[in-house]
């Protein structure tokens, strides 16, 4: 049976021929010693609990502070890092790029180098074209003139023949062997003075301009 402080405050005992029952009485007192023994042994089992309970909060409160100290010593470390990285990264971006642009820079020097040599080349194969041009016309019209040289001497050798026969006697034709190298004394009477050559030459020369 337990016991409350109304229930000892409203506890009646019975009375007696002589008074209260003396049993009654000292059945009460036990039952109220127990009780008051069962709470006073609950208060220290409740005491020794608390302080056991302030023990651990007191120990996760430790734990909790250095995990704190930890988590903001890892967030300090990481951020640095990250700074570092950053910093890191960035200065290899620049290089990369002014890497990147030393090269493209040299790339379109190349290219404006060979644009300026194809255009030099294209402009000395055309003056050259021009001039090769000038030189194989001048020759065409030297060996032109040439044939007309001797297309001229030709004719005035045969009308100094017709003349030379027509007062000359008539003599009988004597027949010659035909010499080894009469095509090269033909070419050599029918080849111009070596002076109008030269001549012709230095004129077309002057006239294109050198070579």
């Amino acid at each position: 049976m337990k016991l409350t402080p109304i229930d000892i405050r409203k506890w009646e005992f019975k009375k007696g021929v002589r008074g209260y029952d003396k049993y009654e009485v000292q059945a009460f007192l036990e039952l109220a010693s127990e009780e008051f023994e069962k709470l006073q042994q609950e208060r220290r089992e409740f005491e020794q609990k608390s302080k056991r309970l302030e023990k651990e909060i007191e120990e996760y409160r430790r734990v909790e502070k250095s995990l704190q100290d930890t988590l903001i010593s890892a967030k300090e470390t990481t951020d640095k890092s990250m700074q570092n990285s950053r910093k890191e990264a960035e200065l290899i971006v620049g290089d990369a790029e002014l890497h990147a642009d030393k090269i493209m820079d040299s790339a379109r020097k190349k290219a404006s180098k060979i644009e300026d040599e194809i255009t030099r080349l294209t402009v000395l194969r055309d003056s050259f074209a021009v001039k090769l041009k000038g030189m194989l016309n001048s020759q065409i019209e030297l060996l032109e003139l040439f044939e007309d040289v001797n297309k001229d001497e030709d004719e005035n050798k045969v009308k100094e023949e017709s003349i030379a026969v027509d007062k000359s006697d008539p003599e009988p034709v004597k027949v010659e062997p035909v010499k080894e190298n009469a095509h090269e004394s033909d070419s050599e009477e029918k080849s111009p003075p070596a002076s109008m050559m030269d001549d012709f030459l230095k004129e077309k020369s002057e006239s294109n301009g050198p070579l």
